[in-house]
């Protein structure tokens, strides 16, 4: 594992490398207005941020722990946050890019697989302006960045990625066999981890030593087209050094899709998961067993400008989670969010909307039908403050019993102390 101190340097030098390739591909619009090659144009804090950045998102991105598409959730928000802490109230497109384009190519160059999510991470947030040149420019510094990353997937001599973390092997296929926008990845991770309650139990606690062996791919397409998406599969075999359990075999996959045509983004994705992992709820039966579970995810998302300040959002959301035992009961979820932004300055956005769920249990079981109403802002509320707030009401209906109301709140709140503390 390389050090904290050690691999900061080296996310600063990496960003430091890539700020003069990832601005030549700048759309001409913008470019014409700001030379961004020039060094007296980018501030000493924002290349610091733009290492923090890149270090935390390389991090985000290698948890193969985690589905892809929470992976991608997580370097999203994490540029999100970098965003707003370091665009503060600037309102001029051109001062505005300069600033968010080292980010972009620093974050898409610690994580070129992800470089699709990084880009509409930022040239679609509410509080960035809505030209397409501005957009153009930001997609442009993150796919050249993706493309230009140094051993963005070569192999050694050895046989490993050196910049990958020690256990895991990758190799990347060349783009020019599939075509510019396309490629595959193909990984191996190894795993020894000590669990000291791997049931669970409040009493008797048993603890064990789990190895496991990953392998799997990654497909991903259209990293340079409107429609682009991903596809992957990985294995895990684990063994339980002390028998505490049966040896497993257990796949995971994801896909995803999405359509930007500037006016409309659709975005669509699906994961499957098998677990062998004890919940609260199989802790409660205090058993010496692990409980399997199969849990499938799916959402789809649709925005549309009704004009230059209004979006509308809506989308369905499904889950399914079925345990392979008796005596646990898993469920079937759906939900159906629908949104409308209004954008009331460059900086600032308003919300409302209502979303529908329902909670069925498999096996039988009274259901659950939900309504929540709400209503947000997300924006800059000083030079360093930015927030994420959403406050609203939920109604429940279990059955036919009289609906229940429940008032809730959700937020975040992002504090820019100094240009490297975030609070």
């Amino acid at each position: 594992m390389v050090p904290g101190c050690a691999r900061h340097f080296i996310g600063l030098a990496l960003t430091a490398a890539l700020l003069a390739v990832s601005t030549g591909a700048a759309s001409a619009g913008v470019a014409r207005e700001l030379d961004p090659a020039s060094p007296a144009q980018i501030p000493v804090d924002i290349t610091l941020a733009a290492a923090r950045l890149a270090e935390e998102v390389s991090d985000l991105s290698r948890a193969s722990a985690v589905a892809r598409v929470k992976r991608e959730k997580h370097v999203a928000d994490a540029v999100r946050a970098a965003l707003a802490s370091a665009v503060g109230r600037k309102f001029d497109p051109t001062e505005v890019l300069a600033v968010v384009r080292p980010l972009a190519a620093a974050a898409a160059a610690a994580a070129p697989d992800f470089a699709e999510a990084i880009a509409n991470a930022i040239a679609f947030a509410p509080a960035m302006p809505k030209d397409a040149a501005f957009r153009d420019g930001i997609r442009a510094a993150a796919y050249q960045a993706a493309r230009t990353a140094p051993a963005g997937g070569s192999v050694t001599a050895a046989g490993r990625d050196p910049s990958l973390p020690p256990g895991r092997a990758s190799s990347t296929v060349p783009d020019d066999l599939y075509g510019k926008n396309t490629a595959w990845t193909f990984s191996v991770a190894t795993s020894v981890r000590r669990d000291d309650n791997v049931y669970l139990n409040n009493e008797g606690a048993v603890a064990d030593t789990i190895m496991s062996v990953a392998p799997g791919f990654d497909l991903r397409f259209g990293r340079q087209s409107l429609v682009n998406g991903s596809i992957g599969y990985q294995a895990s075999f684990s063994k339980y050094a002390a028998d505490s359990a049966p040896r497993s075999t257990l796949g995971t996959g994801h896909a995803d899709v999405a359509y930007d045509g500037g006016r409309m983004a659709v975005a669509g994705t699906a994961s499957f998961q098998q677990l062998q992992q004890n919940t609260g709820e199989a802790a409660a039966l205090n058993a010496k067993t692990i409980y399997r579970r199969d849990v499938l995810n799916i959402a789809t998302n649709v925005q549309t400008k009704v004009s230059d300040r209004v979006s509308v959002q809506g989308g369905v959301n499904l889950s399914q989670t079925k345990y392979k035992s008796a005596g646990l009961v898993g469920s079937d979820d759906l939900a159906l969010p629908v949104r409308v932004y209004v954008e009331t300055s460059p900086k600032f956005n308003v919300s409302a909307g209502v979303t529908y769920s329902k909670v069925e249990p498999q096996n039988g079981g009274p259901s659950a039908r939900d309504l929540y109403y709400n209503t947000g802002i997300w924006g800059s509320l000083t030079p360093k403050l930015t927030a994420q707030l959403s406050v609203g009401y939920r109604t429940r209906e279990v059955q036919s019993r009289p609906r229940d109301g429940l008032w809730g709140f959700d937020g975040v709140l992002n504090y820019a102390a100094t240009a490297k503390t975030r609070v």
